[in-house]
């Protein structure tokens, strides 16, 4: 086999990774859009990024550069986001079982960290999204992309500022069930939120998908 045909074949093999990386991330969109899955849908857009990182090698230029840097943004906006909320998943878990200790004061104290944190994580995680694919579309596509990005940022601010202008409102409150209820109702967005943002995000790469087939077909034409 010469040189050449090794080199194709090399070629070939990094953009199957790529293929595999965005399908993976496809999958994962999908699966994070049916709510309660959205941890799960994570995972496998982690396993995603990282397939299209190995396959990054079929590229030059931007695509290349950007794909690291997309893996960072990720790595970020899991460092600022997981700890608020393990420390609110446990305020909530502890006021709920013992309600003679909980109040809404105390759990506006955990509430507004874990908001901020979300302001500041999600564009993070957003951005790794946009980074990943953006070199792998062209044209109307990156504005689509650039579009998408801004979209779910917005509906992510919107979502954070309603949530804590609700749990404002029940600041002073006596605990009781109906003030519980009205609770549940404020976090409800947070809830259905990451439905929402993976949907949008998988009709995104499925465009980013359509492009990088034709990708493909053209290197495989030419091996």
């Amino acid at each position: 086999m010469s040189d050449q045909q090794q080199l194709r074949l090399s070629l070939l093999k990094s953009l199957n990774n790529t293929r595999k990386g965005i399908i993976l991330m496809l999958i994962g969109f999908a699966v994070g859009a049916v709510p309660g899955l959205s941890a799960f849908g994570g995972l496998l857009q982690i396993f995603g990024i990282i397939f299209v990182i190995a396959g990054r090698g079929a590229f030059l230029g931007g695509h290349r550069r950007m794909v690291p840097i997309s893996m960072v943004l990720l790595l970020l906006a899991i460092a600022v986001m997981v700890p608020a909320d393990l420390r609110f998943s446990a305020a909530v878990s502890s006021g709920s079982s013992l309600m003679s200790n909980f109040s809404f004061a105390g759990l506006l104290k955990v509430l507004t960290p874990y908001l901020y944190s979300a302001a500041v994580a999600y564009p993070l995680y957003f951005g790794s999204f946009l980074s990943l694919a953006y070199f792998l579309v062209r044209g109307w596509e990156r504005k689509a992309l650039w579009g998408i990005y801004g979209l779910t940022v917005i509906i992510a601010l919107w979502m954070l500022y309603d949530a804590m202008s609700s749990v404002m409102a029940l600041y002073s409150s006596a605990v009781t069930y109906s003030s519980v209820e009205e609770l549940s109702s404020a976090l409800s967005p947070i809830k259905i939120f990451p439905s929402l943002i993976n949907l949008l995000w998988f009709f995104a790469y499925l465009m980013v998908y359509g492009s990088l087939r034709g990708v493909i077909s053209e290197a495989r034409q030419a091996a």
